[in-house]
């Protein structure tokens, strides 16, 4: 990159930043209302979805379920791995749908640690949670998650979702195939060992 270029990309910075900060408040209003996002193109919500708050693991999981059925995406292009709330619409009725939960003081620590807070809050439809600071801040998304992980649980108890705690994944993972149906024993046998809370992705 030449010094013409350096200074054209430094010049357009504050016009990315702006945009930015449009798209985080325009997507936590939409998410606010319930509503998904089209994803581009759009898509048929796949059989088996993975959804979470963000930073339990969900990644490694729709990774490895991945490779024996069809899962929403890793990198949430389909706006369907942190819906803040149970989609209780007939195009999900179809799903299978597993919810992982978290400590939500977890999550939140994870998220800031990663530098994802904003980013998840626009996601979960958290609006306030993007212009508040410090603790007011932290309450704000902490009531997000516990909001969407109620919604869930609501869902779970009449048999609509597998709720699972983060830490139960392993325990869990034969319980995790039968709900996805899936019969290949090599979903049992090469199923991620566990490992700690640094992943790249959420």
């Amino acid at each position: 990159m030449n010094v013409r270029e350096g200074l054209v990309r430094a010049a357009g910075w504050p016009f990315r930043k702006i945009r930015r900060e449009i798209r985080l408040h325009w997507l936590a209003r939409v998410r606010a209302r319930g509503c998904v996002p089209a994803a581009e193109p759009a898509a048929p919500v796949p059989p088996c979805l993975i959804i979470s708050p963000g930073g339990v693991g969900t990644t490694f999981l729709i990774d490895h379920c991945a490779r024996f059925t069809s899962s929403n995406h890793r990198n949430d292009r389909d706006g369907l791995k942190h819906l803040p709330r149970f989609p209780g619409t007939e195009e999900f009725t179809r799903s299978r749908i597993i919810f992982v939960t978290g400590k939500p003081e977890d999550v939140f620590a994870s998220l800031r640690r990663r530098g994802w807070l904003r980013d998840q809050a626009a996601k979960l439809g958290l609006p306030r949670a993007l212009w508040l600071t410090g603790r007011a801040r932290k309450a704000a998304f902490i009531a997000g998650v516990e909001a969407q992980a109620e919604s869930f649980r609501a869902a779970a108890e009449s048999g609509q979702v597998l709720m699972i705690d983060y830490e139960q994944i392993w325990d869990r993972k034969a319980e995790i195939a039968r709900w996805f149906g899936i019969g290949d024993p090599a979903f049992l046998a090469d199923f991620p060992e566990r490992r700690g809370r640094t992943g790249q992705s959420v």
